[in-house]
């Protein structure tokens, strides 16, 4: 109703306005529109499930394409088809409902082949709000990731929370001249231990057995994925975790 009652008065005056899903992302995706200025990025949406694409996720009220063309456009860049793109947004989208591992509403995951896009390319994993899909993920860290192109991935929160910040990493190492690897790595080190190995695993174990949260039974459950992922990048780090807010919810990651 304010989103109708606001857009109805802006356009009284003869101006526009976007009214968008997500909140936790929208710095950095105003933050990306200013690093990219007047600069013309393409952006082509493919989805894992494009015969799914209407359906609304969970926490918003739009639907999945509708919401990825929202948070392309907020960055700065605009929505073309795979020939033109410059980059190619891969979303991994849920079929009838979005999954929420946390309560308890297991969906199904990626099923196929991952065939990776031979332009630069983003990886938007949507299948679940607050948390990685299992085989998506997998599949990815199992295949050769070139480094070149691979852009970012995210797949945490709600849809607009995972398009809006996989959106801002990608497009500011895409303009970069000189991209620092090794800081990319630790952006993405962050993003799988996070979405992936805490919310889509560790998570559901600690709940299971825990009342509140605890350091030594994070690290040692997060371990083997912490060493997968290491390997996979070609690199190590010493990581401290943390519960920022005493609660399950989130964890802080220092690399």
């Amino acid at each position: 109703a304010e989103a109708k009652a606001l857009n109805i008065h802006i356009k009284t005056k003869k101006c526009d306005i976007c009214i968008k899903t997500g909140a936790d992302e929208i710095p950095l995706s105003l933050l990306t529109r200013a690093i990219i200025d007047s600069k013309e990025i393409k952006i082509a949406p493919k989805f894992t499930n494009p015969e799914y694409v209407d359906k609304i996720s969970k926490y918003e009220d739009v639907s999945v394409f509708d919401s990825v063309k929202g948070q392309i456009e907020l960055a700065g860049a605009t929505v073309t088809d795979e020939e033109n793109a410059d980059i190619i947004l891969l979303v991994n989208n849920f079929k009838n409902e979005q999954g929420e591992l946390v309560m308890g509403v297991d969906v199904e995951g990626f099923k196929d082949q991952l065939e990776l896009p031979e332009k630069p390319f983003i990886l938007a994993d949507i299948v679940n709000a607050n948390g990685a899909d299992n085989n998506f993920v997998e599949q990815f860290l199992n295949t050769k990731i070139n480094w070149n192109k691979f852009l970012g991935y995210a797949g945490w929160n709600t849809t607009g929370n995972t398009l809006g910040s996989v959106l801002c990493c990608a497009l500011v190492k895409f303009i970069a001249q000189n991209p620092d690897i090794t800081a990319f790595k630790k952006v993405q080190i962050v993003r799988f231990l996070d979405d992936w190995a805490y919310q889509a695993n560790v998570r559901k174990e600690l709940k299971k057995h825990i009342l509140k949260p605890s350091i030594p039974k994070l690290e040692k459950l997060i371990k083997p994925y912490e060493k997968q992922i290491m390997e996979k990048f070609e690199t190590n780090f010493d990581i401290k975790y943390s519960y920022p807010w005493n609660r399950f919810f989130e964890i802080e990651i220092n690399l």
